[in-house]
């Protein structure tokens, strides 16, 4: 998670692309048009810090509870990321 926000807040679109699993809905085959998207975002987006509140491991999937910090506002959200080819990789995510 913590590696994740720092690839969105300096803005590194192809950490964001491999560290993503294929069954996430923004996941797309076209890395390079996807990477431009999440460039775009990261261009947008004033990143100003990253609070974990919680996380747990449950079989191969894990869990963790953050808040990110913008200066447009406050991101929370109950992420889950589940171990691929011996990748950790963000599934999909609950926002509160």
């Amino acid at each position: 998670m913590k590696s994740r926000y720092t690839a969105y807040a300096v803005g590194d679109a192809k950490y964001i692309s491999k560290t993503t699993h294929p069954k996430n809905s923004e996941y797309n085959e076209d890395k390079k048009e996807w990477q431009k998207s999440i460039e775009n975002f990261c261009k947008e987006n004033s990143f100003l810090g990253l609070e974990i509140e919680s996380y747990a491991d449950v079989g191969e999937y894990s869990f963790v509870t953050f808040k990110a910090k913008f200066a447009d506002g406050i991101l929370q959200e109950k992420s889950r990321f589940i171990k691929y080819e011996g990748l950790w990789l963000y599934l999909d995510g609950e926002i509160k």
